[in-house]
């Protein structure tokens, strides 16, 4: 069997990705073959497309597009799905669901903002309820749901306990779909706290523990952890995470493109070698009018970091 018959989805070891045959016809092969040898499944949040949304160009031709630039997998982002959400944020699952049969050589997970450390919030909230049907019309053998809390904002918490039970629940929420909930570090909550939440659910998850696992998102550490950067990825376990984000922070923002700046991702990605990661790789890069250059340059700046 040769490389172009295969879909490389990441490892299989444990870390919820695996291998699985596909027919010669299948676009962009060459692609996900190099993809996995270079350790990641590549592929870009939805939100990168956001000026190509505005200017009115459709999300199932941008998702086209990107497979062209050997994109994989597409997180699509709430505030970033074209005509797959209505006015008031809510994704629309059967939309989501045609969008994803229509490119079913990609592979596909929901993101939404959601903030998971307010115990009121549960797993019957109306967000979180309809998120999850979204997830499942994208993947229906493995829903992924990943979370980000912008609303949060706190460096220290007296009672950890009570989070724990909260995510767990809504873990166990995806577990019953035979999918997955990914929670992202926020610059808005201590990485400490979250790495405390992140391994006592899992803990107390059992054997569904992973059905819980980290997006991480070394950027989203600074500026107020930066010194934090280097020791927090090695601080996890391969199978802890779902997901890796790449961007870059220059000065007070995210950077149109993957390069030089704050975070050392020479250091980032010895550090997810050194934990046996291989998974989800993908771009979060500023949305730009130039962004299909942008991407271009930041793809061929994490191939020359990687050598």
């Amino acid at each position: 069997m040769s490389l172009g018959d295969l879909e490389f989805t990441g490892d299989t070891k444990g870390c919820g990705f695996g291998i699985r045959t596909l027919p010669r016809s299948t676009p962009d092969t060459y692609h996900a073959a190099m993809n996995y040898v270079e350790r990641f499944q590549l592929g870009l949040v939805s939100n990168c497309f956001l000026q190509q949304l505005g200017a009115g160009e459709s999300l199932a031709d941008l998702i086209e597009k990107a497979s062209q630039f050997g994109m994989d997998h597409f997180e699509l982002r709430q505030t970033a799905l074209g005509d797959c959400e209505d006015d008031s944020l809510m994704p629309n699952p059967e939309r989501l669901g045609k969008l994803a049969e229509a490119n079913k050589w990609s592979s596909f997970n929901l993101a939404i903002a959601f903030p998971f450390w307010d115990v009121r919030r549960s797993a019957a909230d109306p967000l979180f309820a309809r998120a999850r049907e979204a997830a499942q019309a994208l993947s229906p053998s493995q829903p992924h749901l990943r979370l980000v809390d912008l609303d949060s904002h706190f460096r220290t918490i007296d009672d950890l306990n009570s989070r724990v039970d909260h995510v767990c629940s809504l873990a166990e929420s995806m577990a019953a779909t035979g999918g997955l909930l990914s929670i992202e570090n926020s610059p808005y909550q201590s990485w400490p706290m979250l790495l405390s939440l992140l391994q006592a659910c899992r803990q107390q998850l059992g054997n569904h523990r992973q059905a819980l696992r980290l997006c991480f998102d070394p950027c989203n550490l600074f500026p107020a952890e930066a010194e934090l950067a280097t020791g927090a990825i090695r601080a996890l376990a391969g199978n802890d995470l779902s997901m890796l984000h790449f961007k870059q922070r220059n000065g007070d923002g995210v950077d149109v493109t993957l390069c030089q700046g704050a975070v050392d991702w020479q250091d980032q990605l010895s550090g997810v070698a050194e934990i046996g990661y291989q998974g989800l790789g993908l771009f979060e890069i500023t949305p730009s009018e130039d962004f299909w250059s942008n991407l271009k340059d930041s793809v061929e700046y994490l191939r020359a970091i990687k050598k």
